[in-house]
C-alpha cells in the first residue's frame, strides 16, 4: 500500500530539522535536474540546478526520521513502513539474473552462472553490519528533490520507502547512474556525511556501502534492460555501461565482494576487471 500522495512531498520534513547538522565550509558541484522536474524549481537557481551539499544536507534529515509510522494527514490514520529485508534485496538483484543475463549469455551458461550468482548475492548480504532502523527513500538522487516557494526541500516518490540500511539512501545519492560524477567528488561528498554523522563506525559503515552500491546497481542494470525489452524503452540501454563502471568501482575496494567480482569478471570481462 503506498502513501497518500498527499504526503509525497512532506516526508520527515520539520520535526526533524533541529537534528540536521550543516556544514556551511563546504562548497561542491552541482547536478542538473531533468528538464520535466525543473518547473517545480528542483534547484537553487534558474536553471534546474540542485548543489549536491543540499541533497546530502537531506539525507540525514531523512534518516532521522526512523520512527516505523507517519501519520496520513487525509485519513487521520498511520502506515506502517516495512523493514527492507535481506530476501527483498536478494530479489531485486535478481532482476539482473532475470532481464541482463539471459540476454548477455547463452543458455548453457545461464543456469550455472544464476545459481552461483544466487549464492554469491546471499553471502554478500550475510556480511552488512547495519540493523534495518533507518527510514530508507530506495531512490534518494537529485531528480526526486524539490524546492517549494519557501525555499523548504522536499522529496517526491517516497511510496517504495522502507526501514533499512542508513548507508543505502548514500550509496543512491553518490553512485547515481543518471549523473556521471568524478571520484574525487564522489569521495568528497561520502567524506563530508561521514563528518556530520561522527557516532557512525566508519570501517562497517564504508563496507555496507559499498555492498549496498553494488547490489542497488545490479538492480538497475536489471530494471533498464527490462524497460529496453518488455516496454520498448531503448534509451535506458545507453546507461548501462555506467552502472557497471560503478560497480566494479566499488568492488575494487571491498575485500567482501571479492568473490562476487570475480563471478562476474569471467561472464561480463568487458565490464569487470579480474
Amino acid at each position: 500500500e503506498p502513501w497518500p500522495w498527499s504526503q509525497q512531498s512532506h516526508v520527515a520534513a520539520p520535526h526533524h530539522q533541529h537534528l540536521l547538522k550543516v556544514c556551511r565550509t563546504w562548497s561542491a558541484r552541482s547536478c542538473a535536474a531533468p528538464a520535466h522536474r525543473r518547473h517545480h524549481r528542483v534547484a537553487a537557481d534558474d536553471r534546474g540546478r540542485l548543489p549536491v551539499r543540499s541533497q546530502l544536507d537531506w539525507c540525514p534529515r531523512l534518516q532521522h526520521a526512523a520512527a516505523r509510522r507517519l501519520r496520513e494527514a487525509t485519513r487521520n490514520k498511520f502506515y506502517l513502513i516495512k523493514d527492507y529485508k535481506s530476501k527483498i534485496l536478494l530479489d531485486e538483484a535478481n532482476l539482473f539474473s532475470y532481464w541482463y543475463v539471459p540476454k548477455n549469455l547463452n543458455k548453457k551458461k545461464i543456469n550455472i552462472f544464476n545459481s552461483k550468482f544466487n549464492k554469491e548475492i546471499k553471502l554478500v548480504l550475510s556480511k552488512l553490519n547495519f540493523k534495518n532502523d533507518t527510514f530508507v527513500h530506495r531512490d534518494f538522487h537529485v531528480s526526486n528533490l524539490i524546492i517549494n516557494s519557501k525555499n523548504q526541500i522536499g522529496l517526491i516518490d517516497n511510496q517504495d520507502a522502507l526501514i533499512g540500511n542508513k548507508a543505502y539512501d548514500l550509496a543512491s545519492l553518490i553512485d547515481d547512474v543518471r549523473y556521471k560524477t568524478p571520484n574525487s567528488l564522489k569521495d568528497k561528498v561520502y567524506n563530508y556525511y561521514l563528518n556530520t554523522n561522527k557516532k557512525i563506525d566508519v570501517n562497517k559503515f564504508k563496507n555496507d556501502f559499498d555492498i549496498l552500491s553494488v547490489l542497488r546497481n545490479l538492480k538497475i542494470i536489471g530494471i533498464f534492460m527490462r524497460l529496453a525489452e518488455r516496454d520498448k524503452k531503448r534509451k535506458y540501454l545507453k546507461l548501462i555501461p555506467y552502472a557497471w563502471n560503478m560497480i566494479d568501482n566499488r568492488m575494487n575496494k571491498n575485500k567482501d565482494l571479492i568473490n562476487l567480482k570475480l563471478l562476474l569478471a569471467t561472464h561480463f570481462p568487458k565490464f569487470i576487471t579480474k
